[in-house]
């Protein structure tokens, strides 16, 4: 372990207990971030956010890490430089960190132009343009047996998959591809649980679908 964090991050300095603090706060903190981004791309199956976390991070604290120790060598106005460039570099590893987040939270999706009106369980929704997945509904299945759910889809461009997931497992129970206009109906044997209809696509534009609950 000891070998992965110095090539990752390079040997910590012991010539300060400041250097040494600020070495082990940003292993830790990269460990714990890398270990969200990764339950992310399980979770959303896009793995971007967690490439970028794992390269970018390394790369930053070693030159701010740098900085640092040539500055803590100097001796003239040495407080009040590694005060400058500590300052500097928490505000860019802020920002690095919040797009990382934000990255991640979103899962490498975007939808535009969304619109959703559910009335009487009637559930319809229409997206300009979508990458990744979007949420559309959830439901309850107080009893089990078959689930018949009647539904309308359109995608002018692209094409785009109806998943449904049962929320305690996670698991696809149901789904179905769409390439241009298509009618039907969502059947899985449902148990006692909360599902939930989602879109998930590379890109597609212009969507429509009506679903009645």
């Amino acid at each position: 372990m000891k070998k992965v964090i110095e090539f990752l991050f390079g040997k910590r300095q012991n010539t300060s207990t400041f250097l040494r603090i600020i070495y082990n706060v940003a292993v830790a903190f990269y460990f714990f971030s890398l270990l969200l981004l990764l339950l992310q791309a399980f979770d959303s199956g896009m793995i971007a956010p967690l490439l970028i976390g794992a390269f970018t991070f390394p790369i930053m604290f070693r030159l701010i890490y740098y900085l640092l120790l040539v500055s803590n060598q100097k001796e003239r106005n040495r407080s009040k430089k590694v005060l400058v460039i500590f300052s500097i570099g928490i505000g860019i590893s802020v920002i690095v960190s919040a797009i990382i987040m934000f990255v991640a939270l979103n899962g490498g999706n975007l939808a535009i132009n969304t619109n959703k009106v559910t009335t009487n369980n009637k559930v319809e929704l229409s997206i300009g343009k979508l990458k990744g997945s979007y949420e559309v509904t959830s439901f309850d299945i107080t009893s089990s047996g078959v689930m018949t759910i009647p539904y309308e889809v359109n995608c002018k461009e692209g094409s785009l998959s109806i998943i449904v997931k049962s929320s305690t497992s996670n698991e696809v129970v149901w789904e179905d591809i769409v390439n241009n206009k298509n009618s039907g109906t969502i059947e899985f044997i449902g148990e006692e649980d909360t599902y939930t209809v989602f879109l998930k696509t590379k890109e597609a534009k212009n969507i429509s679908l009506k679903i009645s609950l």
